[in-house]
């Protein structure tokens, strides 16, 4: 007997694969129609790979990209495990598949999907696979009336006529996982006679097409010039349900909100200056603007800035066609949004750059200037004696008040390194250089937080204190130059 005639439902390129050939040409040759095959459930027929690719088309003009590209096939696991399995049982009973149904060797669906795929994809776009591809095409094919065939997953080994009760569907894992231990035998008996060969099916897989571009980082510093600009967009209210959006909007209408109605705290953040060039220039689905630390909202960051970085999600640009002069637009996008948010030092940065800027935000030391105020007149001679202290002291610090709702309730040890008089202003207000470790919380130093922090600036001097402005002068670690 011959495959076709012990597999009368599976189609050409079905046949191909189940005699392993691992020729790829092979997979793109024009086949007759057929009814949907049983064994890959339609997904290597004309029909199935015509419909992708014109599902593909759209995706790909509103991208610019180098024509290379990787694929992801996310098939369903009747086809890519168990009528696979049961068809080459059928060919190995026959002798006419030497090799054992579950050799690793042979030639999976997902193989020969990726090869007609890509063939596809090279005639109609000019497009190759290339395992470098900053562009991805992502394929979900789905199939709910073979679904039931892996039924068995839900079977109770203790009473094989009794079904589990399960919230979800079955996972593919599970499947996978439960058929692996099977002998081929106990494959047969679970499946049972229907199954060998598949039986016939009505209507081919359906697919989803998805496209998208590997991320790209951007780096900088930042200043801030300003004690009424956020760091990141600070918003008043939460995130309102659907039909609470006009009630929302009319609210707050005149007033600077997000796409959800919500009326912004501040009009500008630092984020919005450093992702405008981004959203202009690249479209992104999103971009996520990071940090090395913070400072608040009437902290000014001066000096040689902050780092950031801003993680780029789904740019309509691949990374390798991102040249410089869209990266000076960039930098001028940014430079134009407000002259309270300096952005210097932009550029693209690699993955290991974004992990180095986070594995050292705890070694750097941070230099700021205070203006302090205090409830009774000091005078310089006592201000030094009692806060220029040689070699620096250690604080412990209990979560501020003013952060306690979102932060954990927890006791924090940081060193102050240097504090140092810069200036007398009056009796009762002066100036302070203080030298920090990073984490430290500068304002809860001066006033105490009601002795959560301590030592403070208002015990060391026995009399209240408190902050009237504060700067950040600069941010470095040992290895760096202040």
């Amino acid at each position: 007997m011959s495959l076709v005639s012990l597999l009368p439902t599976a189609c050409p390129r079905c046949i191909l694969r189940l005699q392993n050939i691992r020729t790829p040409p092979s997979y793109t040759r024009p086949i007759r129609p057929t009814p949907p095959c049983s064994l890959c459930l339609g997904i290597l027929q004309d029909p199935a790979l015509t419909a992708l690719i014109t599902a593909l088309r759209p995706h790909l003009s509103a991208l610019r990209h180098d024509r290379r590209f990787k694929i992801n096939a996310s098939l369903p696991i009747s086809a890519s495990l168990l009528r696979d399995r049961a068809a080459r049982h059928v060919l190995h009973h026959a002798n006419l598949h030497p090799a054992s149904p579950t050799d690793p060797h042979n030639v999976s669906l997902r193989e020969a999907v990726k090869w007609a795929v890509c063939a596809r994809v090279h005639d109609a776009f000019g497009m190759r696979y290339h395992p470098d591809a900053q562009l991805f095409v992502d394929l979900s094919f789905s199939h709910t009336p073979s679904n039931s065939d892996a039924a068995f997953v839900h079977t109770d080994p203790a009473n094989p006529h009794k079904r589990r009760r399960l919230q979800n569907d079955v996972s593919a894992t599970a499947v996978v996982r439960a058929a692996a231990a099977m002998t081929d035998q106990q494959f047969v008996e679970t499946m049972g006679p229907r199954f060998f060969p598949p039986p016939p099916i009505e209507q081919p897989a359906e697919v989803a097409v998805s496209v998208y571009v590997a991320p790209v980082l951007f780096a900088g510093r930042y200043n801030k010039l300003s004690r009424v600009v956020s760091q990141t967009p600070w918003f008043v209210d939460a995130p309102p349900a659907a039909s609470g959006l006009a009630a929302i909007a009319r609210a707050n209408e005149g007033k600077v909100t997000d796409q959800y109605g919500r009326r912004k705290r501040t009009e500008l953040s630092v984020e919005d200056a450093a992702t405008a060039g981004i959203r202009e220039v690249l479209n992104p689905d999103k971009a996520t603007f990071t940090a090395g630390g913070r400072e608040d909202v009437d902290v000014r960051m001066l000096g040689k800035g902050r780092p950031f970085v801003v993680e780029v999600i789904n740019p309509k640009i691949v990374p390798a066609l991102i040249e410089e002069e869209m990266v000076e637009r960039m930098r001028a996008l940014a430079a134009s949004v407000s002259s309270s948010v300096v952005i210097r030092d932009f550029r693209m940065v690699s993955k290991e750059y974004f992990a180095q800027m986070r594995s050292f935000e705890m070694e750097k030391k941070k230099c700021y200037r205070c203006v302090v105020w205090t409830r009774r007149e000091v005078g310089s001679e006592e201000l030094k004696d009692k806060l220029e202290v040689q070699g620096g002291f250690m604080l412990r610090q209990k979560t501020p008040l003013r952060v306690l709702h979102r932060r954990t309730q927890a006791v924090r040890e940081r060193c102050i390194f240097e504090a140092r008089l810069t200036r007398v202003v009056s009796p009762n207000f002066f100036v302070m250089d203080v030298v920090a470790a990073a984490g430290t919380y500068i304002k809860e130093f001066v006033h105490g937080d009601h002795g959560r922090t301590l030592p403070n600036v208002a015990q060391l001097l026995d009399c209240d204190a408190d902050i009237v402005q504060l700067d950040v002068t600069d941010i470095y670690t040992d290895s760096e130059k202040r």
